[in-house]
């Protein structure tokens, strides 16, 4: 698996056949505030039901994780130190785009890369990467 942290790729790797078999996983802390619309959280539990997309729980000592490294981080979400914990724990690849995070992960051993690099490790076709970086470079913003 790898953890995807910018969850708003969701929806752009659904749209290019990306998601399935549950490689990309996301934290179930994305679901606890507003970060997604209705209708998205429909689509997304959809996918996970499906087993294209995985949810993962995090285990009691995230919070002392958390704790830790909230006051030396306090520009990191709870969501991206949810996300930078459970790639630690389980060995995994961090996808994101965001250099705090970045930061915070290299800082915790944690190997990161950014999406397109990730499409690529996992053999996506060349019409599905240019699709997905145009999305990223022309309606995304950071």
């Amino acid at each position: 698996m790898i953890v995807l942290n910018d969850v708003e790729l969701i929806m752009p790797l659904r749209s290019v056949g990306l998601l399935k078999d549950g490689l990309f996983g996301i934290s179930q802390l994305y679901f606890s505030e507003n970060y997604f619309e209705a209708t998205e959280v429909i689509a997304i539990k959809e996918l996970e039901k499906n087993g294209d997309l995985t949810i993962f729980d995090l285990s009691n000592d995230f919070f002392s994780f958390y704790n830790k490294n909230h006051a030396l981080n306090p520009n990191i979400a709870v969501t991206d130190i949810s996300s930078v914990y459970y790639a630690q724990k389980y060995k995994l690849t961090l996808v994101s785009r965001c250099k705090h995070v970045g930061k915070f992960a290299s800082q915790c051993d944690v190997n990161i890369c950014e999406p397109i690099e990730a499409l690529k490790a996992i053999n996506a076709n060349k019409e599905q990467i240019n699709i997905l970086e145009y999305i990223m470079t022309s309606i995304m913003t950071n």
